[in-house]
Order: C-alpha cells, then sequence, then structure tokens
C-alpha cells in the first residue's frame, strides 16, 4: 500500500475539519453511509467521517462485523485548484522537511491527485509534488462546500463590479467573512448580509483556505529587510496636482509592507515609522547597523511634463542591487496597472552609499492627476506591496 493514514473530518466533504489521522490495518465500527462517505466511530468515543474510496470494509474481507479498515488514500476523481499565496514551494514529499521540487505563484492551476494529512499531491507543468492543502483554493470543491473570503484590513473595497473603478457598495472591516459564489480573474464574487452579489480584490483579502501567518513560502523568513519610507517632517516630497504628499503615501505604503514581511517571517526595520525628518546619512547606517538583507526605498514621482506616468525601479550597482531592483520590478509590472518605465541606474545617496543590496523604487507620477487618484487608493497600496513582497521571494530564491 503506498500511504499509510487517513484523514477523518467532522463532515463529509473535503474541507471540513480534519478530527483525528487513522492508520493502515485499523478498525473501527461503521455507523453511517453517505455518497461517498462513512461515519465511523473512533476509539475515545468521536465520530468522524472518511472517503469510502480510501478504506475497506471488513465484510469485503469476509468478515461479519460491520467496520472496517484503511485502503489505499488515491482521488480517484481529480480536483481542479488555484495556487492562494504569492509564492508556494513544491515539495517531493508530504513533508516540510522534504526537498523543494518548484516554485508556484499566485493564481497559478494546478491538478489535485492525491490528499494526506494537510497536503495535497498535484499535477502541475508535467510534473508531480507535493504542496500544503491550505495554500490551495480549490475550484471544484464538492457539492454544498463553500468557501470563504476574509477581510484582512479596515476600509477595505467591495464593488458591484470586478474591476477599480467600478461602484463601491461597502466598506469591510478587517475580520468580516463573506461566502465566495466565484472566482473571476482577480476577483471573487461574493455574497453579502442581504443576499446580493458584489466583488472584492482577491489580493486584499485571505480566503478559508489560506493561512495569513504561516505561508509556505519562507524565502524571506529571518531575513533582515529595512524598509525606507522617502521623505518625512518638513521635506514633504513632491505634491501632487490634488495636493497629495508623497511623505505620506510613502509612510502608508511602506508601514503596509512591513506588515507583509514580518506576517512572512522577514526581520523588518523602519528607517522611519512617523511624519519626521531623517537624513539620508542615517537612512543608510540603519541599513548598515542591521546588515540589511535588503534595503527598499519607496517613492512617488513627479515631473514638468504632466503627461508622464508610470513606474520605475532604480539600481546603483550592478553586481551588489540591479537583480534585486529587477526581480521586485518584474513583480510589480505583473500587479500594478500603471506602464513600467523599466529598471535604471540611478544616483541615488541611499544607494551609492549603501554597502547591503539597495533599490529604490518610483511608484507612480503624483505630477499626472489621474495616476495621483490611483496611487493613492488602497487597492495600490496592496498590489505594490504584495507584489514587492513577491519580487523579494523571487530574489531570495
Amino acid at each position: 500500500m503506498a500511504h499509510d493514514e487517513v484523514n477523518v473530518r467532522s463532515a463529509p466533504k473535503l474541507d471540513s475539519e480534519i478530527i483525528s489521522v487513522i492508520s493502515q490495518n485499523d478498525s473501527y465500527p461503521i455507523l453511517e453511509e453517505k455518497s461517498n462517505w462513512i461515519q465511523i466511530e473512533l476509539n475515545d468515543g468521536q465520530t468522524g467521517w472518511v472517503m469510502s474510496k480510501l478504506i475497506k470494509k471488513s465484510e469485503e474481507a469476509d468478515s461479519d462485523d460491520n467496520s472496517m479498515t484503511t485502503s489505499d488514500p488515491v482521488l480517484k476523481d481529480k480536483r481542479v485548484g488555484t495556487v492562494g499565496v504569492s509564492t508556494l514551494y513544491v515539495r517531493s514529499s508530504a513533508s516540510q522537511q522534504a526537498p523543494i521540487i518548484a516554485t508556484l505563484k499566485r493564481n497559478y492551476i494546478i491538478t489535485i491527485t492525491n490528499e494526506r494529512n494537510g497536503w495535497y499531491e498535484i499535477d502541475f507543468n508535467g510534473q508531480t509534488g507535493w504542496v500544503g492543502s491550505q495554500y490551495i483554493i480549490n475550484e471544484n470543491s464538492e457539492p454544498g462546500s463553500t468557501q470563504e473570503t476574509i477581510i484582512i484590513h479596515d476600509d477595505t473595497n467591495i464593488r458591484s463590479e470586478p474591476t477599480t473603478t467600478s461602484l463601491i457598495v461597502k466598506r469591510a472591516k478587517n475580520g468580516e467573512v463573506f461566502p465566495i459564489s466565484a472566482k473571476k480573474d482577480n476577483w471573487y464574487e461574493i455574497t453579502l448580509a442581504n443576499g446580493t452579489s458584489a466583488y472584492v480584490a482577491s489580493w486584499v483579502v485571505q480566503t478559508s483556505n489560506q493561512a495569513i501567518s504561516n505561508m509556505d513560502s519562507g524565502s524571506v523568513q529571518h531575513k533582515t529587510i529595512v524598509i525606507d519610507a522617502g521623505h518625512g517632517g518638513y521635506d514633504s516630497g513632491t505634491i501632487g496636482t490634488q495636493g497629495t504628499l508623497e511623505k505620506s503615501l510613502t509612510l502608508k505604503t511602506a508601514k503596509l509592507l512591513e506588515k507583509k514581511l514580518k506576517d512572512a517571517g522577514a526581520n523588518v526595520y523602519m528607517t522611519r515609522d512617523d511624519n519626521f525628518f531623517v537624513s539620508l546619512q542615517s537612512r543608510v547606517a540603519i541599513s548598515h547597523q542591521w546588515h540589511a538583507d535588503a534595503f527598499i526605498s519607496i517613492h512617488f514621482d513627479s515631473f514638468t511634463n504632466s503627461s508622464v506616468r508610470g513606474n520605475t525601479a532604480y539600481y546603483y550597482s550592478t553586481i551588489k542591487d540591479q537583480k534585486l531592483a529587477a526581480d521586485i520590478q518584474s513583480e510589480i509590472e505583473k500587479q500594478s496597472s500603471l506602464p513600467s518605465r523599466g529598471v535604471l541606474f540611478g544616483d541615488y545617496f541611499v544607494l551609492r552609499e549603501n554597502k547591503q543590496p539597495a533599490a529604490l523604487f518610483e511608484l507612480g507620477y503624483l505630477s499626472h492627476p489621474q495616476e495621483e487618484a490611483i496611487v493613492s487608493t488602497n487597492d495600490y497600496h496592496e498590489r505594490v506591496t504584495e507584489a514587492i513582497l513577491s519580487g523579494l521571494e523571487d530574489y531570495f530564491n
């Protein structure tokens, strides 16, 4: 037999809670059969459900009592799933200690062929491997199973259509939960309390399949990241056409990035965490003090020609900095709706004088009226911080 353990669940569906794990050749009384599931009584008196295809009734083995033993837990009906975290490690077996054989990005579609103790065996790109089941969003769950989206930031926009320009019908609070009825591109269609349908962007929520604080990315775990929120205090930075202050946007973006990096296991230090002035020398000194594995400087741009727009990554040293800038900018290009101006050489003090790997990002033009409005939204901050996190994971891989 290929596997020797079977999950016992609280209800007869694959996304229900695992309450126990039983071993090969164990026997348990059968209480009820329902569809493709069997309810059993465990030794401690608990009752639970196992998939009938994973066990063998003792009467099928020439026994008279109504009990069962475990069988090979291979899923005969393959299921489709989608990667629900920014970076997911695929391992050679169902263990955190198993070798990593590949990495998959958010929204990558896989086929689930097997399940074992909180792990899925998957087919992807002609290969086979194992991933944590909590990081996969099931696309064709069993009838009656329901996925939920969990709001993780206050004032998250719930919209009438799956676009960032559609009508906001609700501002949800951190911790609110909504059933998911469908997925459309990078949006979830959800059901509100009054029964109406609405949409929330996938990049600003978690689902019930995901674990926020224990992602299997790991590539930023224990890395030291210094986040440099540009300007501050009497140095406002550029001022947008509608009066937006660069120093406020850089701090808001930096704080959101700080939270995401800490959730992913990184050691994070800020050059400033409030509206005060920090000299360029001090910013670099913080990078040196903490021996930063990456120094990320966040800015927003301006130009005399108000038609100029887009985001840009800058590096100083080709050897030390360019890969960091390029890996992050590549992810920003995927997540941001703004045009990319590429990865360019920049003779900036915080790059030039920095002994640690460093990159500076201009995340949009406040001198462009429409772009100023875009980069001031929570949606945009969510997108670019998610992109920076993914880019750092790529860089450390």
